[in-house]
């Protein structure tokens, strides 16, 4: 909070935007805001506050982003991405996930809403939307590819949760494994047969 006065907590092992608490530093107060609650604390009440809650959870804290529409709707954006026939890391869908005003998650089940990338975009950024577009195309590519070098093992297929702060910079909230099929389910599953395939043959030969 003293580096950067906005912050959020969320479990170490949360969904749906279940459990997320905003925390912003007001002077001498700080404001607490979840979901469903908003209230202003002392230092000291906010302190034993945080105490009950790490005793209940492992949490993660992280900078806020702001990230927000003209109408002052937070958005994010989901990048799911698969491997292909060959192998290969491929993008499946981008998609902006919009919240209301009064919520701090964009997720659907807090009533959230998503939308198609290329109208969000320039709606958002006007003439620079293709260049958004690209640099999330470029960045979902890297990242698979950086994000699975760190393990032993392989990933077939990765939900990447992103936010674009006023600088149009990149910010990973979370990398989800398994990540949910909503609205791509045809098209994931095509791509999961293909991959099937590839490991299948490569096994063969293998053998």
């Amino acid at each position: 909070l003293h580096t950067y006065n906005q912050i959020i907590l969320k479990p170490l092992s949360g969904h749906h935007g279940n459990e997320i608490i905003y925390i912003e530093s007001k002077n001498n107060d700080y404001l607490i805001k979840t979901n469903e609650d908003i209230q202003m604390m002392k230092k000291m009440d906010l302190y034993n506050y945080l105490i009950k809650l790490q005793s209940q959870h492992k949490m993660i804290i992280q900078r806020y982003i702001i990230s927000k529409t003209d109408t002052e709707e937070p958005f994010d954006f989901r990048i799911h991405v698969q491997k292909d026939g060959n192998g290969k890391w491929q993008i499946t869908l981008i998609y902006p996930k919009i919240g209301y005003k009064s919520k701090i998650a964009t997720n659907l089940g807090k009533g959230g809403k998503i939308t198609i990338l290329d109208k969000f975009l320039e709606n958002i950024y006007g003439d620079e939307y293709l260049d958004v577009k690209k640099y999330l195309d470029v960045f979902a590519l890297q990242f698979a590819n950086h994000f699975e070098s760190l393990y032993k093992h392989k990933f077939d297929e990765l939900g990447i949760d992103v936010g674009l702060d006023e600088n149009k910079k990149i910010w990973i909230y979370e990398v989800n494994w398994r990540p949910g099929h909503i609205f791509l389910e045809s098209k994931a599953a095509i791509n999961a047969i293909k991959y099937a395939n590839f490991l299948a043959n490569q096994k063969k030969r293998e053998d």
